[in-house]
């Protein structure tokens, strides 16, 4: 990030993703987004979710604004699992790992977090001095494949560009059991580790629904 010109800023800031939970109620579902790219205070995001096969799923906005269609990769299957992470000296700061089957996922909230906003990440990078944008731009939401641990975890897609190629862990790591996890891999997870490392925790699961129409 720190080598980016500023149209390559511009053009990441356009990214989006995020980790959080799902609550479902009938076949409405919505999603809290704790770990976020974009900037937080956006509207809610709920969708109408209906399986058209065991494999295939369909989602509608309720807006009517998106219609998607979601298919699980067989490698998916098997094993699954997730570690919530806080940072030892900014408990504000989140982090998770999760496994599906033989895909990793490791979503990383950036060291400086957003202030809620209703606009966009390109709009809080435009009015901030240069030294500040790949701050802004920090936040981790990497993913690959472990391959059963027979080689390291090596990322294939992230937010930083710069991670394709990288290893999220060892190759020794057994991935079927999270609490095998070495607490010195744990600590260091991620290209912009906590301070004083992470650390895991229980999930504040909220507590307040949104409602939505009938």
């Amino acid at each position: 990030l720190e080598t980016c010109s500023h149209a390559q800023q511009l053009a990441l800031s356009e990214q989006a993703g995020f980790a959080g939970v799902t609550e479902v109620n009938g076949d409405i579902c919505q999603w809290h987004r704790l770990i976020d790219f974009q900037p937080p205070g956006g509207p809610a995001d709920i969708g109408l979710m209906h399986f058209e096969t065991p494999e295939r799923l369909l989602e509608d906005g309720l807006d009517g604004s998106y219609h998607e269609i979601w298919q699980r990769l067989p490698e998916s299957q098997g094993r699954n699992w997730g570690i919530w992470l806080r940072a030892a000296e900014q408990p504000a700061r989140q982090a998770c790992l999760l496994v599906a089957g033989d895909y990793f996922l490791f979503a990383a909230e950036r060291p400086i977090l957003l202030p809620a906003s209703t606009g966009y990440l390109r709009d809080q990078l435009a009015a901030v001095s240069p030294a500040l944008r790949p701050q802004l731009l920090a936040c981790e939401l990497s993913f690959g494949r472990h391959r059963n641990g027979a080689t390291p975890w090596q990322i294939t897609h992230s937010t930083l560009p710069g991670r394709v190629g990288d290893a999220l862990l060892s190759s020794y790591w057994n991935f079927a059991d999270p609490t095998s996890l070495p607490t010195a891999d744990l600590a260091a997870l991620g290209r912009y580790p906590a301070a004083g490392g992470w650390q895991r925790v229980e999930l504040d699961v909220p507590t307040v629904s949104q409602e939505v129409p009938a």
